[in-house]
């Protein structure tokens, strides 16, 4: 009997180790071992989490909907992500990864749009999509799917704008079995062709296109032509037909530049052409200088330390250097302790619109915001600002 009670007191010992064993596992591997009611209870945590910041932009406590973001992207969250008031919101799905450490989520969300949209009425719903993931801490957080210094709402609307179509990039296509045409020998001593226009533009004013011609002289005792051109980024484009130019005679080549999405100032394209008398490709380099449609002082509106209940005015002056009559469609501006007037809403070339930025300091904080301007110039439908404020008591 005290032998069978020595083993069962071996045995509850040796299972003893085996469990605390475990435990260190579990605590060693950061909790990556779960139980069955762990897991279970996943979905309900990540719920109530995706409640409570919704919830908060719903009221438009921002500071707490910051709460939930990743902590290396709550700055951008707070001054940069543009914001607007929601009417309502629904989980619509969760689909976790395997580890269920990362979901990515649909939430439905009605929310007043800047602009009509045709054949929708009231305020319309919208699916979200955002991934969701598990910090080191142990809680949820939104992850947001943009880098410091964007603008959701814009590149938005430049991702409209570049599905309507794409540039080519190359000029004459290679033949059928993926072969360029190769070049015959080229005659010693002939020069490099390509001479620019002397009318080719000197700048461009951003979001616009244009062309750019290149002549050459056939100094040889035979044909030639172009058999190809490659820009060197989608903005370039180059003409693909290109005719054979006999001894004694001028061809043209045209590159037409898209300066959609370039940045402004002095601006650098290069272009590989390729003749027919020669196996090395000559390289020509676009100077461009992309000019603003729109000369914006100040872009960015800093309040500073505003009293609470006493309101605040800022002037903002924009020129139309576009050369073009302008009109402002709409104004769009989310954040409730900012507005926006406008003392005109057509401009001509070379005039001044004034805007002014008004601060009706309801909340103690520090609020943000980024207002567009929606004009009807297609090279650059809209113009920017940034806003800000610190409200004290």
């Amino acid at each position: 009997m005290i032998h069978r009670y020595h083993e069962i007191l071996r045995s509850a010992r040796a299972g003893t180790l085996r469990a605390l064993l475990f435990a260190v596992i579990i605590c060693i591997w950061g909790g990556a071992v779960q139980s069955s009611s762990q897991v279970a209870d996943v979905e309900t945590v990540l719920r109530k989490r995706i409640s409570e910041y919704y919830d908060a932009m719903q009221r438009g406590d921002y500071e707490v909907a910051a709460n939930y973001i990743q902590s290396d992207s709550r700055k951008m969250f707070i001054f940069r992500i543009p914001k607007g008031p929601i009417t309502r919101w629904k989980i619509e799905s969760l689909k976790f990864s395997p580890e269920k450490t990362v979901c990515d989520t649909v939430v439905i969300v009605g929310r007043p749009i800047p602009m009509p949209l045709p054949g929708v009425d009231g305020i319309p719903d919208f699916p979200l999509q955002n991934q969701w993931v598990l910090d080191a801490d142990g809680e949820w957080y939104l992850k947001l799917p943009w880098k410091e210094g964007e603008n959701p709402m814009l590149q938005l609307y430049k991702g409209m704008e570049s599905s309507k179509g794409s540039l080519v990039v190359s000029g004459e296509k290679p033949p059928a079995g993926g072969k360029e045409p190769q070049p015959e020998a080229r005659s010693e001593g002939s020069p490099q062709r390509l001479i620019p226009d002397p009318a080719n533009p000197a700048s461009i004013h951003i979001g616009e296109k244009a062309t750019y011609r290149y002549h050459y002289l056939n100094n040889t005792g035979i044909p030639i032509k172009v058999l190809s051109a490659h820009g060197d980024c989608h903005c370039t484009s180059v003409q693909q037909e290109n005719p054979v130019i006999t001894p004694g005679q001028t061809g043209t080549l045209q590159i037409t530049v898209d300066t959609f999405g370039l940045p402004l100032g002095d601006v650098q394209k290069q272009v590989s052409v390729r003749f027919s008398d020669n196996p090395d490709a000559e390289l020509v380099t676009l100077r461009i200088k992309t000019i603003p449609n729109f000369v914006v002082t100040p872009q960015i509106v800093n309040f500073g330390l505003v009293k609470k209940g006493l309101p605040a005015e800022r002037k903002v002056q924009i020129v139309n250097g576009s050369g073009r009559a302008v009109k402002i469609i709409q104004t769009y501006i989310s954040e409730p302790q900012f507005t926006l007037s406008l003392d005109k809403t057509e401009l001509g070339p070379g005039e001044n619109l004034v805007i002014i930025v008004r601060c009706d300091p309801t909340q103690e904080g520090e609020f943000a915001d980024r207002p567009m301007i929606r004009t009807d110039l297609a090279a650059e439908p809209l113009i920017n600002l940034s806003v800000r404020v610190q409200i004290v008591p």
